[in-house]
């Protein structure tokens, strides 16, 4: 009797933390998809028209999130990139070899330009290739040649670039002339409404089932409960070991999404929302568990 709610649990919790991971996936693959189809650009980028160098002075000095892009030898497909975090986070990659950075520049190339690990000539210096551009190597992106090395953003003078993430528009507001970057009809009609509805939807239904969920855990296992009272057991002591027990019961009801997660290589973008929306989840089934035991039981005592 007494591991019937445990098992009930473990399973309701296995079933609502996987349909957390899929809208986590969902989410993600839907962010590259934009990305790869507006030529590495998400719905944050604003292009401008000043001195770039002037712009990463500013990131820089402010502590800012951003992604600057600058196009070489007027050409929007050969362009060089800086940013203030792991560019790697910031751009959808794949068998990328060594992170990109200050001191190591390199190449970031479309499938169909080069091989990891060959080196690609620009601007007469030659870049090592760190990895290739897309989730895939048939993407929008087989054909787009990015180069991270600052050494390119340090000639003075105006020029077109474009300012991407979180803090973009805390760059943009410095600068005079700018234009936001179009992305197509299909962001406006899939991302930009019909993804955001699924999403709060999604939202709504692991929030609502996981409170339903601890109310319905301490009915499920009320009158063993009573049965502990008259053995002299306080309702302090029941309520604390079911909730050792339960938020227990909810860890290993995340083992099976998290080796779903590790091996289809996604950890290092999903696995830190994940451990996040797991630690609301249980906490909500806490939060309701206790409520409905307090409640039932008409207090503590």
């Amino acid at each position: 009797m007494r591991s019937k709610p445990i098992i009930l649990v473990l399973a309701f919790a296995g079933l609502l933390l996987l349909l957390d991971l899929a809208m986590l996936s969902y989410r993600a693959i839907q962010a590259t998809t934009l990305q790869e189809a507006n030529s590495l650009y998400t719905n944050r980028a604003i292009e401008l028209s000043g001195d770039p160098s002037t712009a990463i002075d500013y990131a820089r000095g402010d502590g800012l999130d951003v992604t600057i892009f600058q196009p070489l030898a007027d050409d929007d497909h050969i362009r060089a990139v800086f940013s203030t975090t792991d560019v790697s986070g910031s751009l959808p990659l794949h068998d990328l070899r060594w992170n990109v950075s200050d001191s190591r520049p390199g190449a970031l190339v479309g499938a169909n330009l080069q091989a990891v690990g060959a080196e690609i000539v620009i601007l007469g210096k030659e870049y090592e290739v760190a990895g290739l551009l897309g989730a895939r190597d048939k993407s929008l992106l087989a054909d787009e040649i990015v180069i991270y090395d600052p050494q390119l953003f340090e000639e003075p003078g105006e020029r077109r670039f474009v300012v991407d993430g979180p803090d973009a528009d805390r760059i943009t507001e410095r600068f005079e002339n700018t234009r936001a970057i179009e992305s197509g009809l299909s962001r406006r009609t899939n991302i930009d409404f019909i993804s955001p509805i699924m999403n709060m939807l999604t939202v709504v239904l692991l929030i609502t089932g996981t409170g339903i969920l601890g109310y319905l855990t301490h009915t499920w296992g009320a009158a063993r409960d009573s049965v502990d009272r008259l053995w002299g057991r306080t309702r302090a002591f029941l309520l604390s070991r079911h909730i050792l027990s339960y938020t227990t019961v909810w860890i290993v009801a995340a083992i099976v999404p998290t080796l779903i997660l590790f091996s289809a290589g996604r950890a290092s973008l999903l696995f830190q929302d994940f451990l996040y929306s797991h630690v609301l989840l249980t906490s909500m089934f806490i939060l309701s568990f206790t409520t409905s035991f307090v409640v039932r039981n008409g207090g503590m005592k």
